[in-house]
């Protein structure tokens, strides 16, 4: 590797800069607020790169807008705009340090860098929609890695199945690859509420994500109906935004028809999700591919049982019969019965699972934990 260079705060230079890319500025406000937050604390000067800059917010040091990185544009002609706002930027400010979120500004924003001659590390964040739909143009993502990440001194991803993915495609070195667990949950902030339930009746289950057929979506509501016809009182509450640009998005419409019926709500998107966890029973994630599922783990925190799927970043958030359970994916029947057995569980079970959890998220997802890892690793770069 490299050699590069040191820098502390201390010095009478003028403070590192290290720039955060995303495809939103939500993004980074949403998911790396503590990082950002103990970045400005060291000193740093924190830049953003997104397509959205917003105005009024002082979290970062300042924005800069960054084209063409949400998941709506997808024409060649946008991906080159993307590449060469990135390499502007790069060629221009000479940051220290660049760290890249979700795909585009892992691949446009890494090969900017690479081409600038300038340190960043990639996080992936989950391999999402161009795993599982390995057809068309994603078929180019995996080459798009290995380009972009070629020269990374390391690439972070949440969980082993994406770092096997990686390797076994020989897409990165093994000595590049970090594992974090996800952006981290605020255990103070997500804390069991006094408000939980400790009637079975009615079950409240709750889903909070997008609204996507990678989701599990469509599972979850055959499953709640069939047990819901069978007589089990329960009731199914959808937190999340409908997310248009997703092409496995369910039209807000189609989703509306489909649980217009009793024993379902649609609560809409929120900014805070702990009211709906408050009052429900049980949290349910049937996705068919994460990262490191915050909702979970959210959830867990505020001492709520879980049911997700056995599958790449789901499987790793739970204990199977501790802190919740398994299923297979885009499995109406095992969905069910997943839920039949939370349903008639004792409370005191269900609240042991709840505690269960909640210690297993301190333990290995707390905020503290995951700022600590990137810190470790920015600090090669930046010396605090």
């Amino acid at each position: 590797m490299a050699a590069h260079r040191l820098f502390s705060h201390t010095d009478p230079s003028p403070p590192p800069r290290i720039f955060l890319a995303a495809n939103s500025a939500w993004n980074l406000l949403h998911y790396r607020r503590p990082l950002i937050e103990a970045m400005r604390q060291e000193g740093w000067e924190v830049v953003g790169l997104v397509p959205d800059p917003p105005t009024g917010e002082e979290l970062l040091s300042r924005w800069q807008r960054v084209p063409y990185l949400r998941g709506q544009a997808r024409s060649p002609l946008d991906d080159l705009r993307a590449l060469r706002g990135f390499f502007n930027i790069y060629r221009r400010e000479k940051p220290d340090l660049a760290l890249h979120f979700t795909i585009k500004p892992n691949i446009f924003g890494g090969l900017a860098a690479r081409l600038a001659g300038m340190p960043a590390i990639p996080t992936l964040t989950g391999l999402g929609y161009t795993a599982l739909h390995p057809t068309g143009a994603n078929r180019l993502v995996p080459f798009l890695y290995r380009q972009a990440f070629a020269r990374a001194p390391w690439v972070v991803v949440q969980n082993e199945d994406d770092r096997d993915w990686l390797l076994t495609r020989q897409l990165i070195r093994p000595e590049q690859c970090r594992l974090i667990r996800g952006s981290g949950v605020d255990t103070e902030r997500f804390q069991p509420q006094d408000t939980l339930r400790t009637s079975a009746t009615p079950l409240v289950c709750l889903y909070i994500g997008r609204l996507l057929e990678d989701k599990g979506v469509l599972e979850l509501i055959e499953a709640v109906g069939n047990l819901r016809a069978s007589g089990l009182d329960l009731e199914c509450r959808f937190l999340g935004d409908p997310s248009h640009a997703n092409p496995s998005a369910i039209p807000e419409s189609s989703f509306r028809r489909m649980i217009d019926r009793e024993g379902f709500r649609y609560l809409g998107p929120a900014e805070d999700v702990r009211p709906a966890l408050a009052v429900a029973d049980l949290l349910v994630l049937p996705s068919y591919r994460e990262g490191t599922p915050r909702a979970v783990l959210e959830a867990m925190a505020m001492g709520i049982p879980v049911i997700t799927t056995d599958v790449a970043g789901c499987r790793q958030t739970v204990d199977p019969g501790r802190t919740g359970l398994l299923v297979p994916p885009a499995d109406a029947r095992a969905l069910e019965d997943a839920i039949r057995q939370m349903a008639v569980m004792t409370n005191e079970k269900r609240q042991a699972m709840g505690r269960a959890g909640r210690e297993k998220v301190i333990r290995e997802f707390d905020q503290r934990i995951v700022v600590s890892q990137y810190l470790e690793l920015i600090s090669t770069y930046v010396r605090p």
